[in-house]
């Protein structure tokens, strides 16, 4: 995956994993990384063996598509979609790998990927309250993946990516109205949904709250919150 990364690119890894791996200057680096990933995803103690030689470690048979270890790592049943970031933080596309080597994912779910990935170009990945992860901060397996996705016009944006996202991986759109507004929700090509709020209820901005493989025993939930990228020019006067 890191060779193949363009100009500008990165593996998004808020914990830095990815980086220590790729540096690693020693036998034992490995084996070190192996152990305090194992220690998040499986935190009631997973022992971590190597044969001193080659350095090979051994691996939890059920961890993977189970859990959700790294920041940036959307894990999936067979596999993973693994978040690429430009030099400013921003999603750029996202690469599904799996443990097999293989994509046996239906067309139904590589449309729907395909089409998320669309609507996400340009968002950051956040915490649940909408702020840039810092460097170490990660989520657990379950946590909702949050990203804000900045624009001009936060509301007609919103409205434009849930028209697109029904219209590429979707069905068409059911809308209902609220106290807060207009509400619209979609069914998946993958089996999940897809909704768009008016208001999110951590920040008040309009949302788009994805469920990928809603009836999957690893299903996941991306919410996208769109916020105004306009700043205000202050002029003082001098005398």
């Amino acid at each position: 995956m890191r060779l193949s990364l363009n100009p500008g690119e990165r593996i998004f890894d808020a914990s830095g994993l990815y980086d220590d791996i790729w540096s690693a200057s020693s036998i034992q680096k490995p084996k070190t990384l192996a152990e305090a990933l194992f220690a998040y995803a499986a935190p009631e103690g997973v022992q971590v063996a190597s044969n001193g030689g080659s350095g090979l470690i051994a691996q939890v048979s059920n961890s993977w598509g189970n859990v959700n270890p790294i920041g940036g790592t959307i894990t999936l049943i067979g596999g993973a979609l693994h978040i690429i970031v430009d030099e400013g933080g921003k999603f750029v596309r996202w690469v599904f790998r799996s443990e097999s080597g293989t994509d046996d994912r239906t067309p139904e779910q590589k449309k729907t990927d395909e089409a998320v990935g669309e609507l996400l170009k340009g968002a950051t990945p956040t915490d649940k309250k909408g702020n840039p992860l810092k460097p170490g901060q990660t989520r657990k397996a379950g946590d909702v993946e949050n990203f804000v996705k900045p624009s001009d016009n936060p509301k007609q944006k919103h409205a434009q990516d849930i028209e697109q996202l029904a219209r590429e991986a979707g069905t068409p759109l059911d809308t209902q109205d609220t106290p807060d507004g207009e509400v619209q929700t979609t069914k998946l090509l993958d089996g999940g949904s897809a909704g768009a709020y008016p208001v999110s209820d951590s920040t008040g901005e309009p949302s788009i709250q994805i469920n990928l493989r809603e009836k999957s025993p690893t299903r996941r939930k991306i919410k996208i919150r769109y916020r105004d990228n306009r700043r205000a020019t202050i002029i003082i006067p001098t005398v």
